[in-house]
């Protein structure tokens, strides 16, 4: 993919400003511009030696020392402070940025109403601020004005929205809709669509790098066909689903014939280490059912909400002065959120059919297991009976081993025949007892498990 750049390109639109706008974020000035950060980084230390006092002197040791740690971590806020990022334009273009929140906040805040300054725009002047002052001053004695104007100042974007798009955060998948800025977090995809342009986080990735490729093909497509006519933040917008339901299929694809393979060895021979690979193919069967169902649900979400739905045509909002449309007057929007609703749903009807024949094997095998262990009762009964049996015709050999004065004991005609005869009845009648309740056993149905 190549990535340009804007310098030198006649007529193109220029890049995000690096604007000084003072705005405190995890605690730290955003802007180098700031009074008192500059002052801390470029005021002299004073001399301590002139001072008596020694608790001024340790408060000047203080200080300076204060004012070291913050020039030596000027630039690592500066790093932390700067989001890395493709932006695609209107005409397919790509450029790898690396803008500021501060710069992100001042351009999904600008409010375009009436005869708004656009020279202030492009000198950095805070227009968002200017205008939502007028706004606000216009309805200051109206209450139902001023109720409207702060549930409207409450869409804009805010500074816990970075938390879909940053990198330091685990971000939720979401589909937002904001004034100006569409907020979007699906799966390795986390951008923000403006009217005008496209701007892709995570650069470094490579499953953001094979979006950025698809994204860049089909913005270059869509100008060749019927859907140039389409808005930039549709046709974005259009761009993302495709990736990230390029992306559950593909995983999909991936491990689904691992598991029909598994699933058709279980049915021929059940071994621990097929059970295992079962184990682990079910859990990531698992993970992939609750990525599919977070996609669904911020789809049908945003599908649940008319007036934000009204809200995401940011071309038109540009273009008439921040004029929203009639709440029920969304009929592209929900077809492009309705079509690709259903090519998710599909794919989770697929893992869902894959996930009930995982659980019909785990009955069948569950079964199976249980047919052999009664098996083995079974078996183990019988080996009982059988033991019964020859433990009464030790009963009788032992009695003849007893010590007891018994007036044959005194005698010396001992017979071999009369040995050989108890040896052999004791002998038969172990067998026939054995042999008489395994047939009882099967008579009753044991045996035939």
């Amino acid at each position: 993919m190549g990535v340009t750049s804007q310098s030198g390109k006649p007529g193109a639109r220029p890049t995000l400003r690096r604007l000084e706008l003072p705005l405190e974020v995890d605690g730290a000035a955003t802007s180098s511009d700031s009074g008192a950060y500059r002052q801390s980084s470029t005021e002299k230390p004073r001399d301590v030696s002139a001072d008596t006092r020694a608790p001024d002197e340790t408060a000047g040791l203080e200080a300076v020392v204060e004012q070291a740690r913050r020039a030596r971590l000027q630039p690592l806020l500066r790093t932390f402070q700067n989001l890395d990022c493709l932006e695609f334009d209107q005409h397919g273009r790509v450029v790898l940025l690396s803008v500021s929140r501060a710069e992100i906040l001042r351009a999904a805040r600008v409010v375009h109403i009436g005869d708004a300054s656009e020279s202030a725009a492009l000198d950095g002047g805070d227009v968002a601020a200017l205008d939502m002052a007028r706004l606000l001053g216009a309805a200051a004695h109206k209450k139902k004005q001023r109720k409207r104007m702060r549930k409207y100042m409450r869409n804009f974007m805010q500074i816990r929205d970075f938390r879909q798009i940053d990198p330091a955060f685990v971000a939720k998948p979401a589909l937002w809709v904001r004034h100006n800025v569409l907020v979007v977090s699906l799966e390795q995809v986390r951008a923000l669509i403006f009217a005008d342009r496209l701007l892709l986080f995570q650069p470094e990735q490579p499953a953001v790098q094979r979006s950025a490729r698809t994204i860049l093909e089909r913005l270059q497509a869509a100008r060749a066909d019927a859907d140039a006519y389409a808005p930039f933040e549709f046709r974005a917008l259009e761009a993302i689903l495709i990736c990230v339901c390029v992306s559950l299929e593909s995983d999909l694809s991936e491990f689904e014939p691992k598991l029909v393979r598994a699933l058709n060895e279980l049915s021929k021979m059940t071994t621990a280490l097929q059970l295992e690979q079962l184990r682990a193919l079910k859990l990531q069967l698992g993970a992939f059912l609750v990525r599919v169902q977070n996609v669904q649900d911020a789809l049908r979400e945003l599908l649940d909400e008319d007036e934000d739905m009204s809200r995401m045509y940011l071309s038109q909002l540009r273009e008439t002065g921040n004029q929203t449309r009639p709440v029920g007057e969304h009929e592209e929007v929900e077809q492009i959120l309705e079509a690709y609703l259903q090519v998710v749903a599909h794919i989770r009807n697929r893992a869902d059919l894959i996930s009930a024949a995982t659980a019909d094997t785990e009955d069948i095998v569950g079964i199976q297991l249980g047919i052999m262990r009664n098996r083995l009762l079974v078996l183990d009964i019988a080996a009982s009976a059988a033991l019964a049996s020859f433990a009464l015709a030790d009963a009788v050999i032992s009695f003849f081993h007893s010590n007891l004065p018994l007036p044959i004991y005194q005698e010396n005609n001992g017979s071999v025949v009369w040995f050989i005869v108890v040896t052999f009845a004791a002998v038969g009648f172990a067998i026939a007892g054995s042999t008489l309740t395994l047939l009882w056993m099967r008579r009753i149905g044991l045996l035939q498990l």
